[in-house]
């Protein structure tokens, strides 16, 4: 029975700690990387397609209202940013 007490307790104090720990806000960025593109993962050319360049913007700027951090800053949790990019066909490229 002592073990049992002993050993919730322990469980206790643990959660307890946890829940004080302070929490890691999410990578950031109020603009682009100068050394990255976005590209499209099928291999197509945006550049001199305005429909693919459009659509491109278009992707960019639905992906960017939804990974949205804060919007009076612009910036975008980057993690998320990327997934959605991803998700729609694009590459993150060096320049």
């Amino acid at each position: 029975m002592k073990t049992q007490i002993a050993f919730l307790t322990a469980i206790g104090i643990a959660l307890a700690a946890a829940a004080c720990a302070p929490k890691q806000p999410p990578r950031t960025i109020s603009a682009a990387p100068t050394n990255k593109v976005w590209a499209r993962a099928d291999g197509q050319r945006m550049a001199g397609n305005p429909a693919l360049t459009r659509q491109g913007q278009t992707d960019l700027q639905q992906c960017r209202s939804l990974a949205t951090v804060d919007s009076k800053e612009g910036q975008y949790d980057l993690k998320i940013l990327n997934g959605f990019m991803t998700s729609r066909g694009y590459i993150e490229r060096d320049i």
